[in-house]
Protein backbone atom coordinates (compact mmCIF):
# COMPACT_ATOMS: atom_id res chain seq x y z
CA UNK A 1 0.00 0.00 0.00
CA UNK A 2 1.27 3.66 -1.05
CA UNK A 3 0.68 5.72 2.55
CA UNK A 4 3.52 3.47 4.35
CA UNK A 5 5.89 3.80 1.62
CA UNK A 6 5.45 7.43 1.72
CA UNK A 7 6.22 7.38 5.76
CA UNK A 8 2.76 8.76 6.56
CA UNK A 9 3.49 12.60 5.11
CA UNK A 10 0.01 13.62 4.38
CA UNK A 11 1.34 15.82 2.15
CA UNK A 12 2.72 13.33 -0.25
CA UNK A 13 0.39 11.00 0.10
CA UNK A 14 -2.25 12.96 -1.05
CA UNK A 15 -0.24 14.59 -4.03
CA UNK A 16 0.38 10.97 -5.03
CA UNK A 17 -3.20 9.80 -5.41
CA UNK A 18 -3.85 13.27 -7.11
CA UNK A 19 -1.89 12.04 -9.69
CA UNK A 20 -3.29 8.47 -9.77
CA UNK A 21 -6.50 9.77 -10.52
CA UNK A 22 -6.07 13.14 -12.85
CA UNK A 23 -3.59 10.75 -15.08
CA UNK A 24 -4.33 8.32 -18.34
CA UNK A 25 -5.43 4.69 -17.57
CA UNK A 26 -7.82 3.87 -14.55
CA UNK A 27 -7.48 4.59 -10.86
CA UNK A 28 -6.70 1.52 -8.79
CA UNK A 29 -6.76 1.37 -4.66
CA UNK A 30 -6.03 -1.42 -2.74
CA UNK A 31 -8.74 -2.02 -0.05
CA UNK A 32 -7.24 0.35 3.10
CA UNK A 33 -5.57 2.66 0.83
CA UNK A 34 -8.53 5.34 1.31
CA UNK A 35 -7.51 5.35 5.25
CA UNK A 36 -3.77 5.16 5.46
CA UNK A 37 -3.83 1.51 6.16
CA UNK A 38 0.14 -0.34 6.35
CA UNK A 39 0.35 -4.36 5.05
CA UNK A 40 0.96 -6.28 8.74
CA UNK A 41 4.32 -7.35 8.04
CA UNK A 42 4.10 -9.91 10.90
CA UNK A 43 1.83 -11.99 9.16
CA UNK A 44 3.61 -14.69 6.73
CA UNK A 45 3.85 -14.19 2.74
CA UNK A 46 0.81 -12.82 1.20
CA UNK A 47 -1.42 -12.49 4.04
CA UNK A 48 0.51 -9.19 4.89
CA UNK A 49 -1.46 -7.14 2.55
CA UNK A 50 -4.68 -9.19 3.55
CA UNK A 51 -4.77 -7.76 7.05
CA UNK A 52 -8.56 -7.31 7.84
CA UNK A 53 -10.08 -3.74 7.14
CA UNK A 54 -9.64 -0.74 10.43
CA UNK A 55 -13.19 -0.11 10.31
CA UNK A 56 -12.37 2.07 13.82
CA UNK A 57 -10.05 4.12 11.63
CA UNK A 58 -12.78 4.47 9.01
CA UNK A 59 -15.50 5.55 11.39
CA UNK A 60 -13.06 8.16 12.83
CA UNK A 61 -12.19 9.38 9.33
CA UNK A 62 -15.29 9.97 8.34
CA UNK A 63 -16.27 12.67 10.86
CA UNK A 64 -13.21 14.11 10.35
CA UNK A 65 -13.29 16.79 7.19
CA UNK A 66 -9.11 16.68 6.24
CA UNK A 67 -9.18 13.01 6.66
CA UNK A 68 -6.95 10.82 3.61
CA UNK A 69 -11.06 8.99 3.60
CA UNK A 70 -12.49 12.41 2.75
CA UNK A 71 -9.46 13.33 0.21
CA UNK A 72 -10.25 10.59 -1.49
CA UNK A 73 -13.61 10.78 -1.79
CA UNK A 74 -13.32 14.39 -3.18
CA UNK A 75 -10.57 12.29 -5.69
CA UNK A 76 -13.45 10.26 -6.56
CA UNK A 77 -16.48 12.95 -6.80
CA UNK A 78 -13.59 15.07 -8.61
CA UNK A 79 -12.74 12.74 -11.36
CA UNK A 80 -16.00 11.41 -12.06
CA UNK A 81 -16.95 15.00 -12.81
CA UNK A 82 -14.32 15.72 -14.85
CA UNK A 83 -14.69 13.04 -17.94
CA UNK A 84 -11.59 15.14 -19.99
CA UNK A 85 -9.64 13.46 -17.23
CA UNK A 86 -10.19 9.12 -17.99
CA UNK A 87 -11.77 10.31 -21.83
CA UNK A 88 -9.64 13.02 -22.65
CA UNK A 89 -6.72 14.13 -25.15
CA UNK A 90 -3.68 14.32 -22.37
CA UNK A 91 -0.84 16.82 -23.24
CA UNK A 92 2.29 17.43 -20.70
CA UNK A 93 2.69 20.99 -20.31
CA UNK A 94 6.17 22.92 -19.64
CA UNK A 95 5.43 24.42 -16.34
CA UNK A 96 7.88 26.94 -16.72
CA UNK A 97 11.68 28.16 -16.58
CA UNK A 98 11.00 28.57 -12.20
CA UNK A 99 9.59 25.32 -12.25
CA UNK A 100 11.12 22.13 -12.75
CA UNK A 101 9.71 19.97 -9.85
CA UNK A 102 6.45 20.44 -11.29
CA UNK A 103 4.38 18.34 -13.78
CA UNK A 104 2.15 20.21 -15.25
CA UNK A 105 -0.36 18.25 -17.91
CA UNK A 106 -3.83 19.15 -19.53
CA UNK A 107 -7.14 16.70 -20.49
CA UNK A 108 -9.02 18.33 -23.77
CA UNK A 109 -12.24 16.84 -24.45
CA UNK A 110 -14.37 19.35 -27.36
CA UNK A 111 -14.31 22.34 -25.69
CA UNK A 112 -13.40 21.56 -22.33
CA UNK A 113 -10.11 21.23 -20.48
CA UNK A 114 -8.61 20.56 -17.52
CA UNK A 115 -4.91 21.94 -16.52
CA UNK A 116 -3.38 19.55 -13.89
CA UNK A 117 -0.62 20.57 -11.39
CA UNK A 118 1.57 18.74 -9.21
CA UNK A 119 4.25 20.23 -6.77
CA UNK A 120 7.08 17.24 -5.98
CA UNK A 121 8.90 20.10 -4.13
CA UNK A 122 9.09 20.27 -0.59
CA UNK A 123 8.69 24.44 -1.11
CA UNK A 124 6.31 26.67 -2.58
CA UNK A 125 7.09 27.08 -6.65
CA UNK A 126 5.32 29.44 -8.91
CA UNK A 127 4.51 27.36 -12.27
CA UNK A 128 3.82 29.24 -15.21
CA UNK A 129 2.44 27.20 -18.36
CA UNK A 130 1.46 28.56 -21.13
CA UNK A 131 -1.87 28.20 -22.71
CA UNK A 132 -2.47 30.42 -25.80
CA UNK A 133 -5.95 28.73 -26.30
CA UNK A 134 -6.91 29.48 -23.38
CA UNK A 135 -5.98 33.24 -23.00
CA UNK A 136 -8.44 35.11 -20.87
CA UNK A 137 -10.06 32.16 -19.76
CA UNK A 138 -10.78 31.97 -15.93
CA UNK A 139 -10.41 28.40 -14.43
CA UNK A 140 -12.28 27.24 -12.08
CA UNK A 141 -10.49 25.14 -9.36
CA UNK A 142 -12.23 21.34 -9.50
CA UNK A 143 -10.44 20.22 -5.93
CA UNK A 144 -11.39 23.49 -3.83
CA UNK A 145 -14.56 25.19 -5.90
CA UNK A 146 -14.21 27.84 -2.45
CA UNK A 147 -11.13 29.43 -4.41
CA UNK A 148 -11.97 31.76 -7.12
CA UNK A 149 -11.53 31.24 -10.25
CA UNK A 150 -7.62 31.47 -11.54
CA UNK A 151 -7.14 33.95 -14.58
CA UNK A 152 -5.55 33.00 -17.73
CA UNK A 153 -2.98 36.16 -18.45
CA UNK A 154 -4.23 37.75 -22.20
CA UNK A 155 -0.65 35.89 -23.34
CA UNK A 156 -1.72 32.77 -22.05
CA UNK A 157 0.53 32.32 -19.33
CA UNK A 158 -1.32 31.15 -16.28
CA UNK A 159 0.73 31.73 -13.12
CA UNK A 160 -0.33 29.58 -10.11
CA UNK A 161 1.68 28.80 -7.05
CA UNK A 162 1.80 25.54 -5.41
CA UNK A 163 2.45 24.73 -1.77
CA UNK A 164 4.93 22.00 -0.79
CA UNK A 165 3.68 18.41 -2.30
CA UNK A 166 0.40 20.76 -3.70
CA UNK A 167 -1.79 20.14 -6.28
CA UNK A 168 -4.31 21.57 -8.38
CA UNK A 169 -6.66 21.05 -11.00
CA UNK A 170 -8.16 23.58 -12.35
CA UNK A 171 -10.95 23.75 -15.15
CA UNK A 172 -12.36 25.91 -17.92
CA UNK A 173 -15.63 26.97 -15.97
CA UNK A 174 -18.34 24.38 -16.06
CA UNK A 175 -17.63 23.12 -19.19
CA UNK A 176 -17.17 26.34 -21.22
CA UNK A 177 -14.17 28.40 -21.22
CA UNK A 178 -15.14 32.06 -19.53
CA UNK A 179 -13.52 35.22 -20.93
CA UNK A 180 -12.65 38.16 -19.03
Amino acid sequence: RLPPMLGGDQRRIRMVYSLLFSLPGTPVLFYGEEIGMAEDLSLPGRFAVRSDMDWDAAREQQAAPDSLLNWMRLLVDSYRACPELPWGRATCLDPGPDARPVLAHRCDVDDTSVVVLHNFADADIEAAPVLPDLAGARLSDVLDPRDGPVPVADDGRLAVTLPPYGCRWLRSADGAITRG
